[in-house]
């Protein structure tokens, strides 16, 4: 079987056993996989779960899985791109445990968002970078718009590190697993005007967030916006030390000036 679309297999089992383990799968969940490989992760899903529901673009793949594990009942094949599946049509709460090609992280992560009411708890594995900045905390060089972005709407943690000799074929980069469950301490849509202030932020990132929001290529405030003495010092700062509360606080402060 070639491995094209991105993918890599992981071929050590101490790393799967791990998967497993950070997933907290029981006997009576449903779990979603996204790429299912050669079916070693699948595999152990099954033995576990009630049931598995693996979405899978490429059909090699599923032909591989198909004759490793036999012909399971609780064990169903979608040959689908992930990003174009609509997960509510499963009607049913999953978990979802995922080893995802890396160039559609962010896709995904921004899937998670939109069907995030079906999802009890996620397992994905990533690039390891990609990781840090997920769940990097202010100040910190990795801490992103994505950090501040998916905070909205999930908790996240670092699970464990995964070195890429426990692939094949070997990558070019290490890997991380983080662990993820969806929150509602926030009324914020996944378009909110929130995350134009968050990105223009970053996008001028070593910027008094004053600066950063007059100049940005992401919205266009009225003039007065930096005026609310309520909003002040956060004007002062850059807006990668800035927590996510703080940005809603001052969202709501500057929004008649949008």
């Amino acid at each position: 079987m070639g491995h094209k679309l991105g993918q890599v297999f992981i071929k050590d089992n101490n790393i799967l056993d791990k998967i497993i383990k950070a997933s907290g799968v029981t006997k009576d969940d449903v779990v979603v996989e996204i790429g299912c490989g050669d079916g070693d992760l699948t595999e152990r899903l099954a033995a576990i779960a009630k049931q598995v529901v693996v979405i899978e673009i490429d059909e090699a793949c599923i032909d591989a899985t198909k004759l490793r594990i036999g012909d399971l009942p609780n064990v169903t094949f979608i040959h689908q791109d992930v990003l174009e599946f609509g997960f509510f049509s499963l009607d049913t709460r999953f978990k979802l445990v995922a080893n995802i090609p890396y160039y559609i992280s962010a896709k995904i992560m921004k899937a998670l968002i939109r069907y995030r009411e079906v999802i009890e708890h996620a397992t994905v594995m990533v690039q390891k970078e990609f990781c840090d900045k997920l769940v990097a905390k202010p100040g910190s060089k990795l801490y992103t718009s994505l950090s501040v972005y998916f905070s909205a709407f999930f908790d996240t943690s670092f699970a464990f590190d995964v070195s890429r000799n426990s692939f094949r074929p070997v990558p070019n980069v290490d890997s991380a697993v983080f662990t993820s469950v969806p929150h509602y301490r926030y009324d914020i849509g996944e378009d909110a005007p929130l995350f134009d202030i968050v990105r223009s932020a970053f996008w001028g990132r070593r910027k008094p967030l004053r600066s950063a929001l007059k100049k940005s290529p992401y919205l266009s405030l009225k003039t007065g916006f930096d005026s609310d003495e309520d909003v002040a010092d956060m004007m002062s700062c850059r807006g990668e030390v800035l927590r996510l509360d703080q940005y809603i606080t001052l969202c709501k402060k500057i929004e008649p000036y949008f």
